[in-house]
């Protein structure tokens, strides 16, 4: 099995185009030896990251929990565009 690292993950974010701020980029590479440990795959890892960065740094409207669904189809939309989860998994 390959071993992915934080920044892969966020080269994953940025090959899609997804959003994220500095503050989030922290956070992210933060997040990422636990849930990466946990899940094993670099992108199901990079999405349950990128959905949840907001829960944590939401502009505390009460809309978090939206914006991480929101952000969880985002990720979904835009790997199916990529095409980039199938060429991870023919890697």
């Amino acid at each position: 099995m390959n071993e992915y690292t934080a920044e892969q993950g966020l080269d994953i974010l940025e090959y899609m185009g997804l959003p994220i701020s500095e503050q989030e980029r922290v956070s992210f590479l933060g997040s990422w030896p636990l849930v990466y440990r946990r899940k094993g795959d670099p992108v199901a890892s990079a999405r349950e990251i990128y959905s949840n960065l907001h829960l944590t740094h939401g502009d505390g409207n009460g809309g978090a929990i939206d914006l991480a669904k929101s952000r969880a189809e985002e990720f979904d939309r835009k790997l199916k565009e990529s095409g980039l989860d199938a060429m991870l998994r023919g890697a």
